[in-house]
């Protein structure tokens, strides 16, 4: 959960910024960095993305007091955790600074075996995104929205590969993929005369094509999940017995 809610509150802060570039209201980038702080507060992993947030700020933000007081922002939304954890611990980032602040609870040994597990997890999973490795081929039509949108999204994947490679600690960027690859999809088929081609065949039966669609979407999710449902399944402890030993 802490997860997804992370990404949602990112998605927010990059919107907002995106945003701001095309109104001028120093009142948003505010609004940016207060979701920004939570998206760090609420979870490690936003920390991954702070140093890309920052980036585009700069770009889009040139005016050095509004950053100074949005960086202020994000501070006190998202510093209690890591102030709470410095009291408790000694570590304001426990237990991943344990060789630099000293261990609590976890020791090296555990660290370590964390780090292996997340080796054993590397890689993509979610290949629905994959659409999204075309964008670039656009980049001469691309408006500026869209392309800070490429650029935020290449370097959060680019820095999640080198910093983890576990598949979701890569969620909070997963809405700015999915932009990507709509827009490419989208791009695709307006240019190949296929999308007009639709149209007018939707027009003339719709009631018949919205349902069929809604058949091939769910069948298709059904597919595509069909080895995680069947896993699932199998989990369903019939009695009390089974469920007290799981």
């Amino acid at each position: 959960l802490p997860v997804h809610a992370s990404s949602h509150v990112w998605t927010s802060a990059f919107a907002t910024l995106a945003v701001r570039s095309h109104i001028q209201d120093s009142r948003l980038s505010y609004l940016a960095a207060f979701f920004a702080g939570i998206a760090v507060g609420v979870k490690y992993q936003g920390l991954f993305y702070l140093p890309i947030f920052f980036l585009l700020a700069l770009i889009i933000e040139k005016r050095l007091a509004i950053l100074i007081r949005a960086g202020t922002i994000i501070v006190i939304i998202g510093g209690f955790w890591y102030l709470r954890s410095y009291i408790i611990s000694g570590d304001p980032i426990h237990p991943i600074g344990g060789h630099l602040f000293g261990f609590w609870l976890w020791n090296a040994d555990d660290l370590r075996g964390q780090h292996s597990d997340l080796d054993h997890v590397r890689g993509w999973r979610d290949w629905s995104f994959l659409p999204a490795l075309a964008a670039p081929l656009f980049w001469p039509t691309l408006k500026p929205f869209l392309r800070g949108l490429l650029v935020v999204t290449a370097l959060s994947v680019a820095l999640w590969f080198l910093v983890s490679g576990y598949w979701r600690y890569l969620s909070p960027i997963y809405p700015l993929l999915a932009l990507l690859s709509a827009w490419v999809i989208i791009k695709i088929w307006d240019s190949t005369g296929i999308g007009p081609f639709f149209e007018i065949l939707l027009a003339k039966h719709q009631p018949k094509a919205a349902t069929l669609f809604y058949v091939v979407m769910v069948v298709g999710a059904l597919l595509f999940n069909s080895k995680n449902i069947i896993r699932a399944w199998n989990e369903i402890y019939p009695d009390p017995e089974t469920r007290d030993l799981y």
